[in-house]
């Protein structure tokens, strides 16, 4: 018996310690603490003793790609050469993904921008109105980009990650300017999409700021979650439209399917695996889900524009009876606020499928339209 409960004494010493590590950090060993995400699965954060470590992973083959250390006196690390430091709070940031904005919008570090991808792409008045004042630089594509031209805007680049880093990331590096991929657009779960603020609020030192929001928006997706599980009927759904010669549609798995699903629907290209898109002939289509009694996001302002691309459109069931919503109307708005706002994304569609044609209050969204 004695022999047990030491065995079990040991055991209960093993797991109180399971949630913190011992780490090198190039000299010598510290505690850390994996602050562990709810829905993201692309990035972590790590609290060591003197600095908060990023990890950015790789959603494609599930590896840690880059590693960052944040502190705010980054002389005296002593850090493994594969940390790459930086001092915090960051001043400005060049900011290349529009769901970045967003998030930097909730921060409120709209005016810390200093670089876009396009203004053509952009909504938030702070940075249109910064980049009228020349105080916002365009700056196209990363990998086009003359390193040099960086110098005095941000030492600070975020952009859309692909696996591969920009082809002048070593050019950059020597500079003294620092780039960080950003996969939020490969997450699954829409809350994961929204959990990245607490990366970005690491930078910017505003950490009970982005965890009071993402807490808020939780709870209200939450709601909306158990909303749509009220509902009795699951009308059906088609998405998308013609590009070229095909037909494209979220796949099955993708993460606009899975808002179709939370909001109660039939989706008709549920089975389709991946995570990306499915293509399919209009031949198809037309057979297989011309009866569908919504259509979203088709990417058109108006039936008229429909028609004028393809005017066999007009055979479809929910063209007929004005069953037709899109964001097309504010794209710019939607891309940048939607994935920090999942929880409006979800509203938007529970009133579209559900809410809409029963009361007229429920007839106002966040994002979408109906295409008249």
């Amino acid at each position: 018996m004695k022999a047990i409960l030491i065995f079990l004494s040991f055991v209960l010493l093993i797991s109180c310690k399971s949630n913190s590590t011992k780490k090198g950090n190039g000299n010598s060993n510290i505690t850390s603490k994996i602050e562990s995400n709810k829905y993201a699965q692309n990035f972590k954060i790590i609290k060591h003793s003197d600095f908060t470590e990023i990890q950015i992973i790789n959603p494609d083959n599930k590896t840690v790609e880059k590693k960052y250390a944040l502190a705010t006196d980054i002389s005296k690390l002593k850090l493994s050469k594969d940390i790459i430091p930086i001092q915090t709070p960051i001043k400005s940031i060049v900011s290349l993904a529009g769901t970045d904005i967003g998030i930097l919008e909730k921060l409120a570090c709209s005016d810390k921008i200093k670089g876009i991808l396009s203004n053509n792409y952009i909504y938030n008045p702070t940075v249109k109105q910064n980049f009228k004042n020349n105080k916002v630089k365009e700056i196209g594509d990363l990998n086009l980009a003359n390193p040099e031209s960086f110098l005095g805007i941000s030492k600070l680049i975020t952009y859309s990650g692909f696996g591969t880093p920009p082809s002048n990331e070593g050019k950059l590096a020597k500079l003294d300017i620092l780039c960080i991929p950003i996969y939020d657009w490969k997450e699954n779960h829409p809350l994961g999409k929204a959990e990245w603020i607490k990366l970005f609020a690491v930078l910017f030192e505003k950490e009970n700021l982005a965890n009071s929001y993402f807490n808020k928006i939780e709870k209200e997706y939450n709601k909306m979650l158990e909303l749509a599980e009220t509902m009795n009927k699951k009308p059906s759904l088609i998405s998308g439209s013609m590009i070229g010669d095909l037909w494209y549609m979220p796949a099955g798995e993708s993460f606009n399917a899975t808002f179709f699903y939370k909001a109660k629907c039939d989706y008709v290209n549920s089975k389709s695996k991946g995570t990306g898109s499915s293509a399919y002939s209009f031949e198809h289509v037309f057979k297989e889900f011309q009866h569908s009694e919504f259509w979203i996001n088709p990417g058109f302002k108006s039936k008229k524009e429909l028609l004028q691309a393809n005017s066999k459109y007009a055979y479809f069931d929910a063209f007929k009876n004005d069953k037709i919503f899109c964001y097309s109307h504010n794209m710019n708005y939607f891309w940048e606020m939607s994935a920090i706002e999942p929880q409006k994304v979800l509203s938007d569609l529970i009133k579209i499928l559900h809410l809409s044609h029963e009361n007229s209050k429920y007839s106002k969204f966040y994002f979408y339209k109906k295409i008249n």
